[in-house]
């Protein structure tokens, strides 16, 4: 009697074509549900109605309301992944928005967004408000003035003073660890100030 290979019967040869078959299909099916829904997530995400239409400025005294639209419309700007447009009201840059403009404004605090139903990105700023002013190492005269900055009550050094006769703000001399060419951002004896 002949011994009879199992592994190379027509009827197991038929199941793995079967197989094959079933596996590219399932394939196929798969890659095109995906293009699919990535075309339509597109398509969706592109929707005038579901994009932010303009941005506007709610708070600032100080800061320049144009200069703050200006960083918010370059952060805003553009598309992730060259695909979905960053002006989509679900998926706008909220905290990069909020990390540049604390960056780049050191003034600003308690930065809040948010969208109206109008489409219209709104930007709540707060803005610090000076207590004393930080006159450097020691009292030095720059061009026949001192060359101070402002600082809220925690010592927090955040804006170039403009030249005051008299003493309008109390001042503050010493180093203490700050660069002195651009202490912007920095605390002047943090610790001090909060025993104040």
């Amino acid at each position: 009697m002949q011994k009879r290979d199992v592994l190379s019967s027509p009827r197991l040869a038929e199941l793995k074509k079967k197989r094959k078959k079933v596996f590219i299909n399932k394939t196929i099916l798969i890659s095109v549900s995906l293009i699919l829904i990535i075309v339509l997530s597109v398509y969706t995400s592109r929707l005038k109605s579901l994009n932010i239409s303009s941005i506007e400025i709610v708070n600032n005294k100080i800061v320049d309301t144009d200069s703050i639209k200006s960083e918010v419309s370059a952060d805003i700007a553009g598309k992730y992944l060259w695909l979905f447009p960053k002006t989509n009201v679900l998926f706008y840059p909220k905290g990069k928005i909020v990390k540049d403009l604390t960056d780049k404004y050191k003034r600003l605090k308690d930065i809040k967004i948010s969208v109206k139903t109008d489409r219209t990105l709104v930007v709540t700023v707060g803005e610090l408000t000076a207590k004393y002013l930080w006159c450097g190492a020691s009292p030095i005269m720059v061009g026949g003035s001192e060359k101070c900055y402002f600082m809220d009550s925690e010592g927090y050094i955040f804006d170039e003073a403009p030249y005051f006769s008299g003493n309008l703000y109390f001042k503050f001399y010493g180093v203490d660890g700050l660069n002195s060419d651009n202490p912007l951002g920095y605390y002047y004896h943090r610790s001090f100030f909060t025993e104040l």
